[in-house]
């Protein structure tokens, strides 16, 4: 089960990518959701240990994965 700021920042990245990769400006998502870094970088780590996205922290983009994503990875 997905916490508040982690189901917020899920819808925001699927309604604003979609299934494309993009960078991420942590400003920019502390301004629309109105958490701290520290708070977004803890959502987002647990939206991809979930596999819902897939993160590059290095690069600061993200992909939403799409459901038969999901499924390949559950089963392996």
């Amino acid at each position: 089960m997905l916490d508040e700021t982690a189901r917020k920042l899920f819808r925001m990245f699927y309604a604003l990518y979609r299934f494309e990769a993009a960078h991420i400006d942590m400003d920019r998502l502390a301004r629309l959701t109105g958490r701290s870094k520290l708070r977004i970088a803890t959502a987002i780590r647990a939206l991809e240990e979930k596999q819902y996205i897939t993160w590059n922290e290095r690069a600061g983009a993200i992909r939403v994965m799409t459901p038969a994503e999901r499924n390949l990875k559950e089963a392996n």
